[in-house]
C-alpha cells in the first residue's frame, strides 16, 4: 500500500508534488530544532489516511508495514543494506566476532546479527514516537500538536490582520511625508485579505502559506 494525500491540509503542500508517507517521515527523522512540527505533521498525514494508534501496533496492517519501510529509508545505505539480510543469512554473531574492535558501538556495527537487531530496534522507535503522539492526541486532542484544520490558520490569520489594522489606526493622522498615504494604503491591503479570508479559497490559500512559512523555518 502506498498511501497519498492531495487534499489541501496543513503543511502537506508541495506545490503540484503528491505528498507520501515516506515524503513526510525523512524530514521528521532528519530534523533538529523542528522535530515537534515535522512530526506533528507525519501524524496529520497518519490519521487524514485512516491511521490508528491500532493499525500501527498491528504488525500485518498495511500502513505499519509502509511506515516501517519508510522510516528504514531514513536509514544510511548500510544499514539498510544490514536489514535486508534475513538473520541467518548474517554471518557474524556480534562487534567482536565482526572484527570490530573493543568498544565499538553496537549502533556502529554494520555486520553482525547484534547490529542488525539494534537498527531492528530503531525502527520500533521511531515508529513508537508517532504512536505515543497519537495516544497523547488522542488524551488532550486541544494541546499543541493536535490535528489542525484549514479554518484555524484562515481565523488565527484574520485575528492578526485584524490587531495591525488596529495598531495601524494609532497613525492614520501622521501628518509627516508619505505616511498617512502609506498606512492607510497598508489598512485597505489589510481589509482586502480579510475579506479573501472569508472565502473557501481563502482559507485553503492560507493553508498552504503557512505550510511553506513552516519549511522556512
Amino acid at each position: 500500500m502506498s498511501k497519498s494525500n492531495t487534499t489541501p491540509t496543513v503543511g502537506h503542500n508541495s506545490g503540484n508534488k503528491e505528498v507520501t508517507l515516506a515524503s513526510l517521515v525523512k524530514p521528521w527523522m532528519n530534523a533538529d530544532k523542528r522535530e515537534a512540527e515535522t512530526k506533528a505533521l507525519l501524524c496529520d498525514f497518519i490519521v487524514a489516511s485512516g491511521g490508528t494508534i491500532a493499525t500501527l501496533k498491528d504488525k500485518e496492517n498495511a500502513m505499519r508495514i509502509e511506515l516501517d519501510t519508510a522510516i528504514v529509508s531514513g536509514f544510511t545505505q548500510t544499514v539498510q543494506n544490514l536489514l535486508a539480510m534475513a538473520t541467518k543469512d548474517v554471518k557474524f554473531k556480534d562487534a567482536e566476532d565482526a572484527g570490530y574492535p573493543k568498544g565499538n558501538p553496537v549502533s556502529k556495527d554494520f555486520k553482525s546479527k547484534a547490529g542488525r537487531k539494534y537498527w531492528q530496534q530503531q525502527i520500533g522507535s521511531y515508529r513508537g514516537k508517532i504512536v505515543a503522539e497519537l495516544v497523547r492526541r488522542q488524551k488532550d486532542p486541544n494541546k499543541k500538536g493536535a490535528q489542525r484544520t484549514p479554518k484555524d490558520y484562515a481565523t488565527k490569520t484574520r485575528e492578526l490582520l485584524a490587531e495591525i489594522s488596529k495598531r495601524l489606526s494609532v497613525f492614520a493622522g501622521e501628518t509627516k511625508t508619505g505616511t498617512l498615504y502609506n498606512v492607510s494604503e497598508a489598512m485597505e491591503i489589510i481589509a482586502d485579505a480579510i475579506t479573501v479570508l472569508d472565502s473557501e479559497d481563502g482559507q485553503a490559500a492560507t493553508v498552504f502559506m503557512y505550510g511553506e512559512q513552516m519549511r522556512r523555518k
